[in-house]
C-alpha cells in the first residue's frame, strides 16, 4: 500500500520523519519528498512524506502534485489544530468532513454564509472509529490513556485564530456549530483530493491549543505533544488497517479498457515504426501503464509489426487490444484498481493546454492552438493532431529549420 503523508509545518514534519528509518530523498519538479517504509500487521506501506506550508493554497497544490507524482492508495494530512468544541489539549481529532468557513458574503447586515463542505473517506473513518472504540491504542503507543479521539468536522481558512472572542470563532459557533477544531489546510486539501475519487484521504490532527492563550500553550510544548498523539494514532491505524476488507474504487472495465487502448495503441505503433530507443516522447505515465500491460498484448504487437501498412487490419488489432484489456481488467482486480488510479493521474496530466504562437508568417499573431498533448516546435515531436480556435482539424506541417507551424 502506498501512502502520501502531508504535514503543513516544521514541528509536524520532524515528528513524522522521526518514525521512519532509512528515508531517501526524492526530488520532483523542484519539490523535495522523502520516502520510506512502515510494516503493519497486514501491509508493508511505501511512505512518501512532504512538508507543504500552512495555507489552503499551499496544501492544495502540494496534494495535487504528490498524487500525480506517486499515485498513492491513500493520502493523509497530519498535523496540529486549535480546539473549538468538546476537545481538550492533546486530544486527537479525526475529521469527518472539511468546512471552508471563509466562503461568505459580507453585507451591511453581517456575513452571509455560503458553506463549503467536503467529506473524507468513510471506510477509513469507520476503521478509525473501531480502533478508537475497541482497542487500547494509547497503551500500544505509550500515550496518556486519558487522550481521546474525537470524530467531527474540521474547519479551515487562512487565518490563525487566537481568541474565542474573535469574529471567526463566533461565525463558527453560529454557522458551523458541530466543528471540533480549526486549522488552515483542510478545505484546500479536500478540494484537491476530490479530483482523485479512487484515492482514500484522511485528516488527523492533535489539539495543541484551545484558541485562548495559544502562545502560552505553544510555549509549554503543546504542539509537540499534540502531533505526537496524532501520529501515534495514525501509526496504530496503519498497523490495524486491512486494505483487503475495503471496497475497491474502479472505473467500469469497458470504459477503462477503451481509455487504455486510446493511450497505449499509439505507443504500440511508435514501437513498430520507430523502435524501442526512438519512441521516447511518450509521457512518464504512458510508459508506466505500458509496462503494466505490454505482456498482455504481445500477440497484438507482433501482428501490428506484420501489418503496419494495412489500415483495415490495424483497426481489427485496435479492437483486439481493447477486448483483451477489458477481459484482463475483469479477471484481475488488482490490475483494475491500479489502472484506474493511473488513468486518473494521466487524465490530469494530459489535459489539453493552450499554446500561444506569435510573430509567425502563417498564423495571425495572438492565435491560440489547442493540442491534446505535449507540443514541441522544430524537429521535436509535436503530437498527432492540432485544432485551430475554430475547432477545424487541419493538416500540420513542421518547418524543421525555423520551427514554424504551417496550416494547409
Amino acid at each position: 500500500m502506498d501512502l502520501l503523508i502531508l504535514t503543513p509545518v516544521e514541528v509536524e514534519y520532524k515528528a513524522v520523519r522521526s518514525c521512519f528509518d532509512h528515508l531517501q530523498k526524492v526530488v520532483k519538479e523542484g519539490n523535495i519528498y522523502e520516502t520510506g517504509h512502515f510494516q503493519g500487521k497486514h501491509h508493508l506501506y511505501s511512505i512518501v512524506i512532504r512538508q507543504t506550508g500552512s495555507k489552503n493554497e499551499d496544501i492544495s497544490l502540494a496534494t495535487e502534485r504528490g498524487i500525480r507524482h506517486f499515485q498513492p492508495s491513500m493520502v493523509f494530512l497530519l498535523g496540529i489544530c486549535g480546539g473549538v468544541k468538546d476537545v481538550r489539549l492533546g486530544d486527537v481529532v479525526v475529521a469527518t468532513k472539511a468546512y471552508g468557513y471563509e466562503s461568505t458574503k459580507e453585507t451591511d447586515d453581517g456575513p452571509v454564509v455560503r458553506p463549503e463542505s467536503l467529506p473524507y473517506d468513510a471506510e477509513l473513518i469507520e476503521w478509525a472509529r473501531q480502533l478508537a472504540r475497541e482497542y487500547n491504542w494509547q497503551s500500544a503507543r505509550a500515550v496518556d490513556p486519558s487522550v481521546k479521539v474525537v470524530f467531527a468536522p474540521i474547519a479551515s481558512g487562512n487565518k490563525v485564530i487566537t481568541s474565542t472572542s474573535s469574529s471567526v470563532y463566533q461565525l463558527l459557533k453560529k454557522f458551523y456549530n458541530d466543528t471540533a477544531a480549526v486549522e488552515m489546510e483542510a478545505i484546500g486539501f479536500s478540494k484537491a483530493a476530490a479530483h482523485y475519487p479512487g484515492i482514500r484521504v484522511m485528516n488527523i490532527r492533535g489539539v495543541s491549543d484551545l484558541l485562548d492563550n495559544k502562545s502560552h500553550s505553544d510555549a509549554g510544548g503543546s504542539q509537540e505533544r499534540a502531533i505526537a498523539h496524532a501520529l501515534a494514532f495514525t501509526l496504530e491505524l496503519l498497523d490495524f488497517l486491512d486494505f483487503s476488507q475495503l471496497k475497491i474504487y474502479t472505473v467500469n472495465a469497458k470504459i477503462l479498457a477503451q481509455k487504455l487502448e486510446q493511450l497505449v495503441f499509439p505507443k504500440m505503433k511508435e514501437l513498430v515504426t520507430m523502435g524501442e530507443e526512438s519512441a521516447s516522447h511518450s509521457s512518464q505515465l504512458t510508459e508506466t501503464i505500458w509496462e503494466y500491460v505490454k505482456e498482455l498484448l504481445t500477440d497484438e504487437l507482433a501482428e501490428l509489426e506484420d501489418n503496419i501498412d494495412d489500415p483495415e487490419i490495424i483497426e481489427e488489432i485496435q479492437w483486439s487490444v481493447r477486448s483483451k484489456l477489458r477481459q484482463s481488467l475483469k479477471k484481475n482486480e488488482v490490475l483494475h484498481l491500479q489502472m484506474s488510479r493511473l488513468m486518473e493521474a494521466a487524465a490530469q496530466q494530459l489535459r489539453p493546454e493552450s499554446v500561444v504562437i506569435s510573430n509567425s508568417k502563417n498564423i495571425v499573431q495572438g492565435s491560440t492552438i489547442h493540442a491534446g498533448g505535449n507540443v514541441k516546435i522544430g524537429d521535436e515531436y509535436i503530437g498527432q493532431q492540432i485544432n485551430n480556435t475554430g475547432g477545424i482539424k487541419n493538416q500540420v506541417n513542421i518547418n524543421e529549420n525555423k520551427g514554424d507551424l504551417n496550416f494547409d
